[in-house]
């Protein structure tokens, strides 16, 4: 597996959706993930059956920033400097990506850069491209990115798609219908089901009587926390309301000033290991997503899986796991005010909550969205592209 964001360690959540999927793989398979180094990561390690080697591509190891935090994109633009080491971030890459497919039958790569890699890379070895969503989102406008992931896109073996709006974003392009195969992203059920309330809050030290508005995710403007924040000016009644902002990003300082006038009620609580993340969604009463884009977000699975009414705008494949005025509420991107008026009826009518508690967790059961089921899927799709050689 070729992936430009993969765990750190136990308390990171870069990638963890790719570790989930590896993890499940590996349980029957040899699986070798090439990633990114950053600072004090270990170049080699075997966690759950996964052979991990992260490449360095610069000394020292403190240098290495154009992976991780907000992403590739939003990193570069933060600093000329983060430019520098991008030559020997593709050669580390390619040099490690070719000794490990050496000895392998499948390249799996997830994202388009990655992809790239993979083409290069592959010899006469079957490749299988993951489109996750931000990648295909960020070239919409770009004529030459366009035309370079569309060479990427054509010449590999399968292409996998998280959700339908991708597969038919990508068949768009002219790539054939017949080589593109969605495999939505698994959820362990295990970790994210319903919990006692009070415990979560005790865990987690906040105010056993608040009602609580979560949102976890990157803080970046595509995330459209801005719109949120709007909207919790807008509540009718803010007596024991707590909105808790879990998550680090570039735009956080921007968030910040914007929250000043309801300072007492916006918490910003940065990153979060991942084994916390199923005590703030059991803690919460409301989970909130007001991106302007999206692939298919694993948080939303998560959400619904613990049970906890769901408010996320209509974008990329929100749309395939929300069932408005089902299992949660679909709001326009970029409108305060709609998200305005599903938190005041959330937040005022227990039924509508009741009724998307009771709906959640078994609409993600009857759709088998377990990582065992997607990893069984990824494995049909290897035996088919490796057909094709």
């Amino acid at each position: 597996m070729l992936t430009t964001s993969f765990p750190r360690s136990n308390t990171d959540s870069a990638g963890h959706f790719i570790f989930s999927l590896a993890k499940e793989i590996a349980k029957n398979n040899d699986l070798i993930v090439i990633a990114p180094g950053a600072f004090n990561t270990p170049g080699k390690e075997i966690i759950s059956g996964i052979k991990i080697k992260r490449f360095c591509y610069m000394f020292p190891k403190s240098f290495q920033k154009i992976a991780y935090g907000d992403g590739i994109i939003p990193n570069l633009k933060k600093s000329l400097f983060i430019w520098l080491p991008i030559p020997f971030f593709i050669i580390s890459f390619l040099f490690s990506a070719y000794r490990a497919a050496r000895s392998c039958d499948i390249i799996h790569a997830h994202w388009i850069f990655s992809g790239f890699i993979g083409l290069i890379i592959r010899g006469k070895k079957p490749l299988v491209l993951s489109i996750r969503g931000s990648d295909l989102n960020m070239i919409q406008n770009h004529n030459l990115l366009k035309k370079i992931s569309y060479t990427i896109l054509l010449k590999a073996d399968e292409i996998i798609t998280v959700s339908e709006d991708l597969h038919n974003k990508v068949v768009n392009m002219g790539i054939p219908a017949s080589k593109i195969h969605t495999v939505p992203n698994g959820i362990d059920f295990e970790s994210f089901k319903p919990r006692s309330k009070d415990e979560a809050r005790e865990k987690l030290n906040i105010p056993m009587n608040s009602r609580i508005v979560l949102y976890i995710g990157r803080l970046i403007p595509l995330k459209g926390i801005e719109y949120l924040i709007e909207a919790i000016k807008k509540i009718e009644k803010k007596n024991n309301l707590k909105v808790y902002l879990i998550g680090e990003g570039n735009y956080r300082h921007e968030l910040e000033d914007q929250a000043k006038s309801i300072q007492n009620t916006i918490v910003f609580c940065g990153q979060q290991p991942p084994s916390l993340i199923p005590v703030w969604l059991n803690a919460a009463d409301i989970f909130v997503l007001p991106s302007l884009s999206e692939g298919r977000p694993n948080v939303v699975l998560e959400a619904l899986a613990i049970g906890i009414p769901v408010i996320a705008t209509k974008v990329g494949g929100i749309p395939e796991l929300i069932k408005d005025d089902l299992n949660g509420f679909l709001v326009p991107a970029k409108s305060s005010v709609s998200l305005a008026e599903r938190l005041n009826l959330l937040l005022s009518d227990k039924t509508v909550m009741y009724k998307f508690k009771k709906n959640s967790r078994q609409i993600l059961k009857d759709a088998g969205l377990s990582w065992k089921n997607s990893a069984s899927q990824h494995l049909d799709i290897y035996n088919k592209a490796e057909l094709k050689r």
